[in-house]
Order: C-alpha cells, then structure tokens, then sequence
C-alpha cells in the first residue's frame, strides 16, 4: 500500500465517537494521514463552528492526533462525514476549500429538518437532561441499524452501546441543537466543486438510498454507491464494502491528482 499526498478525515455521526471508523482506520492506515476528531471535544455551537474548529486541527497538527507518519502532513484531504459529520463535512467545504480534495457523504442528507423533526430533537434534549443521556440514545439503535446487523452482529450492537452510553447529557443537547440550527445545503449542491462519493446502506430508514440518489444526481461530480446489508451506520455494518467502494473512488481520485 503505497503512501498518498492527501489526508483522510473522518467525521463521526451522532450519538457516536470516533471509534465507529475503527474498521477504516485499520484498512488504510499506512496509505493515508488519518484524522478522526471526536467532536465532543471541542468547544462550539453550531456546525459552522465545529467545522472551523476541526479545519484548525488539520492545519495545525499535534502528533496526538496522527494515525500516522506526522512529517508527510497533507495540505488536502478527503473529508469523509456519516450522518451529522455530513453536516459538518458540508460546512467544512463551504468554509475551508483549500483543504478539500474530495467528500465522502456517507448516510447524510442536505436538508434540513421540518417543523416536526426539530420538535423531536427539542424533546430528546429535554429527556436527555432531566433523565440522562442513555434514555435517548440506546432506544436508537433499532433505528440505526438493519435489522439483520441486530440479528447477526452482536459485536457490532456492544459497540454501538459503548459508545452510546459514553455520551454525556450536556454533549446530547449541543449536538441536538447544532443539528436544529444548521443550514440547508440543498441549494449548494450543484456548486460542490470537488469529486463526492455519496453512500447509503440499503436498508438505511432515516436517509434512505431513495433519496441519497436523489442528491447524489445533484452534485456535478457525484460517484453514488449503495452497501448492502446496512441502515444508516454502514461503515461499521458493513465494513468490507464500505472500505472497498472508498478505495474504488481514492483510486480514481489519486489518478486525477497524479496526472
């Protein structure tokens, strides 16, 4: 695996962590700089500001955050974002292009929420707060994954509640609220201006492939791929073809960038 010019970033989804890329970190680590931020660190409210406080980061390195060799640091990367880290990868293109070689959209939408789904997240923040975090995020998990990950993947499920229950109240209500607040990129989509891998799971209920492919056909430069035997985290359902649909597009990507 021959080492690249470009950086990987990878951007969680909610109520998750970082850790949810494990299974990408391990397939390219050696091919990439790879930086997967854990957005609870940081300290924002909004998306916007959560962007540009990553953008910091992988313009100013610490060896802490490195996945590999710091003195090949990129200047350009792949901004690879699931579901609320499509938001934030959305948000880092329209702020920081220079940095940007190309977007991976997995499981995202660019759309807002309507009236109904943001009073839903207004009520999670209320549970949240006044009975804890778990009470909201484990009952998702019937919602996050296809049914036959539950059925076949145990492992996958004890992950998923890790991480969940690592999450804290305070970190709920932020996240929820940045995802009331963020801002509709439907109308930016045919000015994206960097090659976009867009990936949904096939029995993904909350952004159906339906409707990835609709916004996939509005990004002029869009390769759209659809991963079996996955809902809304295939990633870490499916890895294999997750990792391999990835490694089809860098390919392509590399011999643009090289030629």
């Amino acid at each position: 695996m021959h080492p690249t010019k470009l950086g990987l970033l990878f951007l969680h989804g909610y109520p998750l962590d970082s850790r949810m890329w494990d299974a990408q970190v391990e397939r390219f680590r050696g091919k990439y700089v790879i930086l997967r931020p854990n957005f609870a660190d940081f300290r924002w409210s909004t998306i916007a500001e959560l962007a540009d406080q990553i953008a910091w980061q992988v313009k100013n390195p610490a060896p802490a955050n490195v996945e590999a060799d710091s003195n090949r640091w990129p200047k350009r990367w792949i901004v690879c974002g699931l579901s609320m880290g499509g938001y934030v990868a959305f948000e880092f293109w329209k702020r920081h292009r220079d940095a940007v070689a190309a977007l991976v959209l997995s499981n995202t939408k660019a759309t807002v929420d309507d009236e109904s789904a943001k009073a839903n997240r207004r009520s999670v923040i209320e549970r949240a707060l006044s009975e804890g975090s778990e009470c909201v995020t484990l009952p998702m998990i019937p919602k996050l994954l296809a049914a036959s990950t539950i059925d076949r993947q145990s492992e996958k499920v004890a992950e998923l509640s890790q991480m969940m229950r690592a999450i804290s109240s305070e970190s709920v209500r932020r996240f929820q609220q940045a995802m009331i607040d963020r801002f509709d990129f439907s109308e930016e989509l045919a000015s994206f201006d960097v090659p976009t891998l867009v990936i949904a799971g096939a029995e993904d209920g909350i952004t159906p492939a339906s409707m990835m492919a609709v916004m996939a056909d509005r990004i002029p430069q869009s390769l759209f791929r659809v991963i079996s035997g996955a809902g809304h985290l295939a990633p870490m359902e499916n890895p294999m073809d997750w990792n391999d649909a990835f490694d089809d597009f860098a390919q392509m990507l590399e011999q643009t960038e090289n030629g």
